[in-house]
This record gives C-alpha cells, sequence and structure tokens, in this order.
C-alpha cells in the first residue's frame, strides 16, 4: 500500500497564492507601462512645444530689424493683453511664400503659419504671445494644450498636465 503522507506535489492554497502573487506582479506591469505610455506622450508634446516656440521665435528675430514691426507679434504692454489664440487659424491677406511681402505682412503671415502648425499638432490649443518692454525688449511664448488650453497665466510646473495635456513657457529676449 501506498503511503500518501510523504507525496510530493503542491497542495491547491498553494497553488492559489502563487496565482494570486502572479496576478499582482502582471498587474504592476500592466499599470507601470501605462504610466509610460503617459509619460512618452507628454514628453512628445513637449518636444513639439519646444520645436514650435523655436520656429515663432525664429521667425521673428528674421524680422526683428524694426520694433514697430517686431510689435505686431504681440502688445507691449506686459499684460494678458498680448497676441492671444484659442479659436481658428487667421488667414493672412497676403501669401508671403509666393509674393513679396511688406515687414507687416510678413509678421501676420508668419503668425498664421505658425498658428496652423499649432492646431496641427494638438486639437485643442491656444497661445499666448506676451510682449514685455522692461528691463530689455523680449517676448514670453505660453502653448498649452489638451485640458491644459482653457487655463490662464504661467506655467507652472504643477499644471504641466499628464498625458495629451499640457504647458510650455519660453521667454525670447530681442
Amino acid at each position: 500500500m501506498l503511503c500518501l503522507k510523504n507525496a510530493l506535489g503542491f497542495t491547491l492554497i498553494e497553488v492559489l497564492v502563487a496565482m494570486g502573487i502572479l496576478s499582482l506582479g502582471i498587474l504592476g506591469a500592466a499599470s507601470l507601462q501605462a504610466k509610460a505610455m503617459g509619460y512618452m506622450q507628454m514628453a512628445a508634446s513637449q518636444v513639439s512645444a519646444a520645436q514650435l516656440s523655436r520656429d515663432l521665435v525664429g521667425r521673428m528675430r528674421a524680422n526683428s530689424s524694426d520694433p514697430a514691426i517686431l510689435a505686431i507679434y504681440g502688445h507691449e504692454d506686459g499684460h494678458e493683453n498680448g497676441h492671444e489664440s484659442g479659436g481658428d487659424t487667421p488667414e493672412p491677406q497676403r501669401n508671403c511664400a509666393a509674393q513679396a511681402c511688406s515687414g507687416e505682412q510678413l509678421a501676420a503671415y508668419d503668425l498664421s503659419q505658425w498658428l496652423g502648425k499649432v492646431k496641427h499638432r494638438w486639437k485643442l490649443a491656444s497661445s499666448t504671445l506676451l510682449a514685455m518692454g522692461e528691463p530689455e525688449p523680449s517676448f514670453i511664448l505660453r502653448i498649452r494644450w489638451g485640458a491644459q488650453s482653457k487655463n490662464k497665466g504661467d506655467c507652472r510646473s504643477s499644471a504641466r498636465g499628464f498625458g495629451d495635456s499640457g504647458c510650455w513657457q519660453t521667454r525670447a529676449i530681442f
């Protein structure tokens, strides 16, 4: 007769405990993967915002020889009254890629082209371009996208958002 006392194998309780531990590990890995995807999306949006802000600042620098033309990009009052965009992209009066333009027309064309790029990148987006006159001529550019697009004020680190929602702010000194 066989003795079952010395039988080798796993009991049902041991198998259930092992499966529970394995399940927790798999759920943890899935949660980590989801967070990593959100952070990747946030990083991609911030890189896009940095590239877009560099594009506009470059356009402004190319047109910065005349302070009156530079002022077209934003109002020189230092408040939230500068150039703001949250709606449709304005159509320029003249296509400066095909025709010769004055400085004012080029500034309007640059803004229109740049706002079109912002709207192409994010469905919900807003931008603010503020002229700051003191202590030296400069502009503060803010781009908000996703749920952050309705907010006002500075882009604080706590308001940067997660996933495809966030805020980017840069300052250009001329």
